[in-house]
């Protein structure tokens, strides 16, 4: 059996990203009842899109390679507006639904066109009939926004200003959404950046702290660290791990990099959560994590049995009489 004592980078970021958890929560439950998926860069990718058509305050944005389930990805946005200007928010998604906000946004983008404004062609895209916005970047170089209006009289404008950054995106009418970003040239459309494949009617629910999200919103720099010191009980894993002596150096590593994910998890949900609830979490989160070790081919399917037997070992450590 070998040891691995005070993880400090454990300990350094838990001290960057965690608030004091005897703090009284702030959770808040958000629900999505809209899906939008566009294609980007060639398909090679999709962007998911998750807002509330009646509450479009916050917008969930989620982007994976297109050969990649999507219940396997664990980065996710939010839209932050402040100030009038919308940027993205880093954060990570935990099981299902429990989001962690892990950075601030960058509200400095550099602005890559003129201000984008309609030209008076009609296009037809994806059979619907589109208006086009454009900016001029350079001599016949032009950004440009089609859009069509799906008359469902929602307001889209929150959701499709992920597609902002570089760029003022104009504000759209009722039941407007975006069909397709790209660059033209010469009034030709040269390269595509995001193309709308489809909407779906949904009913999700995303659970984060809201007033971490405020404040990070308010916030123009990098992650500001937290100087308080640890003073709450975390999980044996958060301190010290053991691992069997036959596990390869990357199966340890790989260990390690989960454990600090679940001492996160822990610190910002754990007093809200059911021993059970967490444990489900948990189990998804070792499922999610071989799902991504295959994909990338991390580990090879010995090195997956041995990751899956220890992490397995400290599933009930967030029991009362288990934390440190």
């Amino acid at each position: 059996m070998t040891e691995r004592k005070n993880i400090y980078w454990m300990i350094i970021l838990l001290m960057f990203l965690v608030p004091n958890a005897n703090s009284q929560s702030k959770l808040t439950s958000f629900k999505c009842d809209k899906h939008l998926i566009y294609n980007s860069y060639g398909s090679k990718s999709l962007n998911s899109i998750f807002l509330n058509t009646k509450n479009d305050s916050i917008t969930f944005i989620r982007t994976y390679s297109a050969d990649e389930n999507l219940n396997n990805v664990s980065t996710i946005d939010l839209n932050c507006i402040y100030n009038g200007q919308i940027e993205k928010l880093n954060a990570e998604l935990y099981g299902k639904n429990h989001i962690l906000i892990i950075g601030n946004p960058n509200f400095k983008s550099i602005q890559i066109a003129e201000d984008l404004k309609e030209v008076k062609e009609k296009y037809i895209v994806k059979g619907l009939t589109s208006k086009l916005y454009k900016g001029k970047i350079k001599d016949n170089i032009y950004y440009a926004v089609l859009t069509a209006n799906f008359k469902d009289g929602i307001d889209y404008n929150n959701a499709m200003n992920v597609f902002g950054s570089g760029i003022k995106i104009p504000t759209l009418s009722k039941g407007e959404i975006i069909l397709l970003v790209g660059i033209m040239k010469e009034d030709k459309l040269q390269d595509t950046y995001y193309e709308f494949n489809k909407s779906e009617i949904i009913d999700e629910e995303m659970i984060f702290d809201k007033t971490k999200y405020i404040e990070s919103c308010k916030k123009t720099d990098n992650f500001e660290p937290n100087d308080k010191e640890q003073d709450f009980p975390v999980p044996s894993y958060c301190i010290v791990y053991g691992s069997s002596q036959n596990v390869t150096p990357k199966v340890d590593e790989e260990i390690s990099r989960f454990l600090t994910r679940m001492c996160f998890l822990f610190t910002e949900f754990g007093q809200d959560l059911k021993n059970e609830e967490f444990q489900n979490i948990f189990q998804i989160e070792i499922d999610k994590t071989i799902a991504k070790l295959k994909y990338n081919k991390s580990l090879d399917e010995k090195e997956i049995i041995q990751f899956k037997k220890e992490v397995n070992k400290y599933k009930e450590e967030n029991l009362q009489k288990n934390l440190m």
